[in-house]
């Protein structure tokens, strides 16, 4: 770091007294093949190189931002050893990520090229993000992700032949190893509540392997816990209590494989059904029978004289859980529900939207994409929209 800094400082100083002699310093380390030097330090551009990409030699910092690096039979960003040999003080070179950035590599022949290559210690802040199918790897000295950075990367290593820490800070900073490979790292280090997510059950890292596991989990997902938009019997999922998210034992979610699993005869949900009886319209009329419309399938006319003739039966034999929604629908625009015990059977048909309608009773909502639910035990699955039901046979 000293000798950089005095070379900087000469080559400044020569510059300003007579830029015709000024020369052009190296800084030993390249982005998308272009290598870094005094002259193009405020904007490394090239053909490789989409968005805005510098480098501070006073704080060390290499910036990137909305950018896109595409390069063949390269590394994404290079730093050689004759930079950590410049920087004998021990400070970090800090690559700080704003916005979205990607690194792309295209190989025609066998050798190794990663997505980023270090020596000595690195940082990688946010607070943007990075998005990679590429490796980052490491020679020499710890690597830390910190600042809200968002990483996605297909493996992180570093040189095992060096006892060196992965420190993964801030509770907002999230990285995802899509391979699951993390190796090399004598030690992990997190800070701020951040977990390991995936494998789940969690783990530490040795000098080789996540240790905990014969070989490589298929995914690394190291993030702060969070709620996932899903719930059980109005009980919302999250990362602490997904192994068993009611507390019986008979419940839970992977994020693994996006799978609910129900196991035995957990009461889910209330297998009742339920008539809804309009007891008063209330001022609103219009908008009752818009609700009314939407749920039965009738005609806006229509629905207005049932609503017109309450003290009047909507429907008949919905769930508990779906007579419950439908009743808060009507009341939130003035009208008076009555909810009837209809006894046990099949449910009526109702055209209810669950994409417009968030569940909060007794049986499963979810928003969540490619969801399974695996079921043993006595039920039967049916689902709508968004909302998916578990009943008791």
């Amino acid at each position: 770091m000293k000798k950089l800094l005095i070379l900087t400082m000469l080559w400044t100083l020569t510059a300003a007294w007579n830029p015709a002699v000024a020369t052009k310093i190296d800084f030993w380390f390249d982005v998308g093949g272009i290598d870094v030097t005094s002259e193009n330090a405020d904007n490394i551009t090239g053909e490789t190189i989409e968005g805005k990409v510098s480098f501070d030699v006073n704080t060390l910092t290499l910036t990137l931002e909305n950018f896109n690096i595409h390069v063949t039979d390269n590394h994404g960003i290079q730093v050689n050893v004759a930079y950590s040999q410049y920087n004998g003080t021990g400070d970090h070179l800090t690559i700080k990520l704003i916005g979205k950035n990607t690194i792309t590599i295209d190989r025609t022949n066998e050798n190794s090229y990663y997505g980023i290559y270090c020596w000595g210690k690195t940082k990688i802040e946010g607070p943007g993000s990075l998005e990679t199918e590429e490796v980052i790897y490491t020679q020499t000295g710890p690597l830390t992700i910190q600042g809200n950075c968002n990483l996605s990367v297909a493996a992180i290593m570093s040189n095992r032949n060096n006892s060196e820490t992965l420190k993964i800070g801030d509770s907002g900073t999230q990285v995802y190893v899509s391979s699951g490979t993390v190796s090399g790292f004598s030690s992990l280090q997190l800070n701020d509540n951040l977990q390991i997510i995936l494998p789940e059950g969690g783990c530490y890292l040795d000098r080789r392997v996540l240790s905990k596991y014969e070989a490589y989990p298929k995914k690394v997902l190291i993030r702060h816990p969070w709620t996932y938009e899903l719930k059980v019997k109005g009980e919302k999922v999250t990362d602490y209590n997904k192994d068993d998210v009611l507390g019986d034992g008979k419940v839970k979610y992977s994020l693994a494989t996006n799978t609910l699993t129900l196991k035995g005869s957990a009461s889910v949900t209330d297998n009742t059904l339920w008539n809804v009886k309009l007891a008063e319209k209330g001022d609103a009329v219009l908008s009752v029978a818009r609700v009314v419309m939407k749920w039965l399938g009738l005609s806006l006319s229509a629905a207005r004289d049932l609503v017109n003739s309450a003290p009047c039966l909507l429907v008949e034999k919905l769930s508990k859980e779906r007579s419950t929604i439908f009743g808060q629908a009507l009341e939130a625009v003035g009208a008076t529900v009555n909810l009837v015990d209809a006894g046990s059977g099949a449910e009526e048909d109702v055209t209810d939207d669950f994409d417009d309608l968030a569940t909060e009773g007794d049986g499963i909502y979810s928003n969540m994409e490619n969801l399974t639910i695996e079921v043993s035990g006595d039920y039967a699955v049916y689902g709508t929209a968004a909302g998916i039901h578990v009943d008791k046979n």
